[in-house]
């Protein structure tokens, strides 16, 4: 499906329908490789968050590579309860305004450790 919404922080960088995988070339990819155990979720991450996972679950390690506003807040505001001590996220795509503005927003621009376009926290 691609960028499905977009914020006014993300202007000018994506449009909505960028990013769009089809699923069976996704599926194929990860079976033929030895990898047909992993569940593919086509949702949004903001949606996603919201519904799948209990507030019991702990996180060791996560990548946030969504590039735009929405997912990278949502997803930094569902992780930050769950790590796990020592935990870490790294974040990537930096550089690009929406994902700063969710870094911001999420309170985390001051705990962040920074290298080129990324940055990560540990708990």
């Amino acid at each position: 499906r691609g960028l499905t919404s977009l914020s006014k922080y993300d202007a000018g960088s994506f449009n909505v329908g960028d990013m769009a995988v089809n699923y069976h070339y996704v599926r194929q990819n990860l079976d033929q490789n030895g990898f047909g155990h992993i569940e593919i979720i086509v949702n949004k991450i903001e949606d996603w968050v919201l519904e799948s996972w209990t507030n019991n679950f702990v996180v060791c390690a996560a990548i946030v590579d969504a590039n735009v506003y929405y997912p990278t807040i949502s997803a930094l505001k569902w992780l930050e309860p769950r790590m796990a001590t020592n935990g870490i996220v790294l974040i990537d795509d930096t550089a690009y305004s929406g994902v700063q503005k969710a870094i911001v927003d999420s309170g985390w621009s001051d705990t962040l450790t920074r290298f080129g376009q990324m940055a990560y926290r540990i708990f």
